[in-house]
């Protein structure tokens, strides 16, 4: 009896077509990592590789740590002299830490000596005057 055939509906193309597809790929990805043997004889063999030994020493490291940015300190400090003059000497550096009675900075002492000499001669005549006045009220 002859055998009749029926219509291949779309699901049934598409399914095989896929299986066909997915064993080819299969196929494909195993065979593709093999080597062949000859392939390995035509090669010279990798030398070893040179190691150096050294023995273990405990001991301190340098703790250097290099970086780019800026440097802010943890306490910041406003300083001022009681008086106002020029700084002629700086002793510290911006940044320098120092302890207690330590000199941070010197007044240019030239202001205060011209200061001192323009009022030089009134105090030597205010003190000329109390003599005066002391040694009148002795005599009365």
């Amino acid at each position: 009896m002859p055998r009749e055939r029926l219509p291949l509906s779309q699901k049934t193309i598409r399914k095989t077509g896929l299986i066909v597809l997915s064993g080819i790929l299969a196929l494909g990805l195993t065979t593709s990592g093999c080597e062949p043997m000859n392939a390995r004889e035509g090669q010279k063999p990798k030398a070893p590789r040179l190691v150096r030994l050294v023995s273990v020493e405990q001991g301190r490291l340098p703790r250097i740590v290099t970086v780019t940015g800026t440097l802010a300190a943890d306490e910041e400090v406003a300083v001022s002299f009681k008086v106002a003059g020029r700084i002629s000497e700086m002793a510290v550096d911006l940044g320098s830490r120092v302890s207690k009675d330590q000199v941070i900075a010197r007044l240019d002492p030239t202001d205060f000596q011209l200061r001192v000499g323009r009022l030089e001669p009134a105090r030597h005549k205010t003190r000329a005057g109390w003599g005066f006045l002391l040694r009148v009220r002795t005599i009365g």
